[in-house]
Formats: C-alpha cells, structure tokens, sequence
C-alpha cells in the first residue's frame, strides 16, 4: 500500500493550568502545525514521540506501514505553546487519511494523550492542550480523568500577544517539582472555579501570579503587560512564553512594553 495524508492542527496557551489539580483550561492560537504523511509497505520501527503518535493510529485500525512524516511548525517548541498537543494531533489526522479513514474528535483526542503519556511530553497527559489545539476557543477539561467538560467561544476584538524568550523549557524538566506544586491545588481549584464561572481575564492572571514563581519564572512581564492596557497575562504552560490577551486598542502598548511581541489571532471556537 501506498497512501498520504495530510493534517492540520494549533497551537494554544494556557488559561489555567492542570499541573496542580488535574483541571485545566487552554484556548486556541492561530499557530498552525501541518503533517503529512506517506505509508509504504515496510516495518515499522517506532523511535519518537511522533512515532508513537502513528502507532496509535495503526493499533486503532490493526494495520502497519512504514511511515515518512513530515511536520512544519509556526510553534516556538518547549516556550509552553502546546507545540507537541498540536503536532500529535496533525500526525494522528494524517496517518488516517492517508489510511483513507477519518477518525471522530474524541479518537484524536485519546490518540492524542495515550502518545503523550507514553512518550513524557506530557506531565498531566494534557487534554485541555490537545482540545484547544483541535477546536479551538476555550476548552475545560479534568485530565485526570481525560474528560472533556466543556468548550466555549472567546469574545472577539481580543488579540494574543506573546512574548516568546530564547531558552527552551520542556515539561519534564519540572517533574521534580510536581509534588510540591500540587501543595498548592487549594488556591488553584479557587483559579479554575473563577474560569469556570466565565472570570477567564482573572483566572488567566492569577494562574500566572501563581505558577510563574513555583516555576522560577519572573512575573515581571506579566505585570509590564497588565500595566499597559492587557486584560490578562500569564506564563503559558511550563514556560518560557508569556500571553497577554489585549483588546485590539491596546496591542501596541503591550508590545512597545516589553520592547517585542508577537501578535497571534485568538481561534474563536463553537459559537
């Protein structure tokens, strides 16, 4: 057999993160992943995150092929963008089209964390990350127990800023550190209630005020942006990103705050 695919997927930001309790909330960015893939007949060596990302496809379908995948990325990877929740998702969609299959939302999504909790890419298996990156909008979910609780529009006239530093800060590096974060799922679960009751400018900012110092970030820039018009601002994920979402007005004072930007169009999601 010879067949391609092709998919396509986002990148996503953090609103609260799911470290501390399980429960997380992420929305959909404009930065697109694209996957292609092409199957041949051959045997099938699985060596990467990627990899196992195909396997899980096949083991779905009971087939195997040797795969050739192909990614290119607009995400800035380990910056706490959901780059590997956006790559998993376009590589699983790719190696079912090029099956000539189409799997539903909720195969991506399983597909999605069971690749990322065998691979360590992810410390909470990370479905708020895969469902933002997938539909778009804002997504709640409790990843302990891989639910997906909701998903609701983002207003619009509202931009993503980010401020995207050099140093790469991949997940795992902050595995040490999980159990004395989760010291703190008391004041998190209060964050996560506050987004769940629509306060999402608040929770986004206190879920920075929060996991910047436990992560040995700087709330530095949070702050600049805040000050200079922001309606939110947080450290995305594990880090190094920061996010601001700015009303369309004040884009510019946020950007000229912290002396670069990179402005990124928000996915609105269902209506």
């Amino acid at each position: 057999m010879r067949g391609s695919g092709r998919g396509r997927c986002y990148g996503a930001i953090t609103i609260v993160s799911a470290l501390a309790t399980g429960k997380g909330c992420a929305l959909g960015v404009d930065l697109p992943v694209t996957a292609e893939v092409r199957l041949e007949e051959g045997k099938f060596r699985k060596k990467d995150f990627v990899d196992l990302c195909v396997a899980e496809v096949f083991s779905h379908y009971s087939v195997e092929y040797m795969p050739r995948v192909t990614i290119a990325s607009a995400i800035p990877p380990s910056r706490g963008l959901k780059s590997s929740s956006a790559v998993a998702n376009a590589v699983i969609m790719a190696t079912a089209y090029a099956l000539g299959e189409r799997l539903e939302s909720e195969e991506i999504l399983r597909m999605n964390v069971a690749a990322s909790r065998k691979a360590g890419v992810s410390i909470t298996g990370a479905l708020d990350d895969a469902a933002a990156s997938l539909f778009g909008g804002l997504v709640f979910t409790d990843n302990r127990e891989d639910i997906l609780l909701k998903r609701e529009p983002f207003p619009p006239d509202y931009i993503c800023v980010l401020f995207i530093p050099k140093e790469e800060c991949p997940t795992r590096s902050f595995l040490p550190r999980l159990e004395f974060i989760r010291k703190f799922s008391q004041i998190m679960d209060f964050v996560y209630s506050l987004a769940d009751q629509g306060n999402i400018f608040e929770a986004m900012t206190l879920n920075g005020l929060v996991y910047s110092p436990l992560l040995g970030f700087s709330t530095d820039l949070m702050l600049m942006a805040m000050a200079a018009g922001a309606d939110a601002s947080s450290l995305s994920g594990t880090g190094s990103a920061v996010a601001a979402l700015v009303s369309n007005r004040h884009v510019d004072e946020v950007i000229l705050a912290w002396g670069k930007g990179m402005k990124v169009n928000i996915r609105r999601g269902v209506e």
